[in-house]
């Protein structure tokens, strides 16, 4: 996936998150609606989707704790949106809009260190609800060649 842009356009960050597989890799999520991969290495992006939220402001994006290639996206409009890039590197494989209780915050939960059940997402409603919403079988459990494919990603923008 090379980065979209011609030319560097600069944008208010509003999220950031580093990869528990990659520590010198992270996620950026923008004011324009757009979600950038990045590397401590280069100053420009190594990977960009800018149209998967319809230029609503990402509030929150976050790596899944268990497989280097998924992650998870909240944007203002309270869609919640998971990526997988081992089945997509387009667009998220799951959105899900929740639009009668709002959400105001996510956090990916599980153990890097142990694929199991036990991993997912909390979400923070606007009316105070905590709900956690755990990961499918396919989200949690690593596939082959899944750290390759995050190196390639990285490797062939630069």
């Amino acid at each position: 996936y090379r980065f979209q842009e011609v030319e560097e356009r600069p944008v208010d960050v509003c999220s950031i998150h580093f990869s528990p597989f990659r520590p010198d890799c992270f996620l950026v999520g923008c004011m324009d609606g757009s979600i950038r991969m990045h590397t401590v290495s280069r100053e420009r992006p190594v990977a960009e989707w800018s149209g998967s939220t319809a230029g609503e402001p990402v509030l929150s994006v976050e790596w899944a704790q268990t497989r280097p290639t998924v992650f998870c996206v909240l944007d203002a409009a309270s869609n919640l949106q998971i990526w997988d890039l081992m089945k997509n590197e387009a667009q998220p494989v799951i959105t899900e809009r929740m639009s009668d209780d709002r959400l105001t915050a996510v956090s990916v939960f599980g153990d890097s260190g142990q694929q199991n059940i036990y991993s997912g997402i909390a979400l923070a409603h606007e009316s105070g609800k905590i709900e956690l919403l755990y990961f499918t079988k396919g989200l949690t459990e690593p596939c082959s060649g899944e750290a390759e494919k995050l190196d390639c990603l990285i490797n062939n923008a630069i």
